[in-house]
């Protein structure tokens, strides 16, 4: 029998992502830079708070799209974790988007634990999908869970 992966880790997360070029309604390559504030954390002693950076590519537009991250969340404590994630998002009536993070922290503090973040991002400028320049950012709060 497979042992049951157990939550350890649960925050608020505040995050922000960059597009460059800016996502349109055709699917191109696109660079992405993210950052995110964890606040509220639970479930490990000393653990309440972490900064997230990470940067990646994929192929992505104003309606769905995939790209892969890597980076480091720097806890409160003064630790470190360096992770890699894929990101899987899609458009939902309103014109926000639900970005699914998932990814494993492959070294520093957590190593080998998996991560999840489920995240509401909204686009404020819903026309720029019609531009050429197209959405350079996007933010919005969602979940992060770490499990081992």
């Amino acid at each position: 029998m497979a042992d049951k992966a157990v939550t350890v880790l649960e925050c608020v997360a505040t995050s922000t992502a960059q597009y460059q070029p800016g996502i349109t309604l055709t699917p191109r390559n696109v660079d992405v830079d993210v950052s995110a504030s964890l606040s509220g954390c639970t479930g490990v002693a000393g653990i309440t708070a972490g900064t997230v950076h990470a940067q990646g590519e994929g192929t992505l537009s104003c309606s769905t799209g995939t790209y892969h991250v890597s980076g480091e969340t720097t806890w409160n404590d003064g630790t470190v974790s360096h992770f890699s994630n894929a990101v899987v998002y899609s458009l939902r009536p309103g014109g926000s988007v639900v970005a699914v993070v998932s990814g494993t922290i492959d070294s520093g503090r957590f190593a080998g634990a998996t991560t999840t973040t489920t995240a509401v991002l909204a686009n404020t400028d819903p026309a720029a999908c019609l531009s050429s320049e197209g959405v350079t950012s996007g933010s919005g709060v969602g979940a992060y869970v770490l499990t081992l």
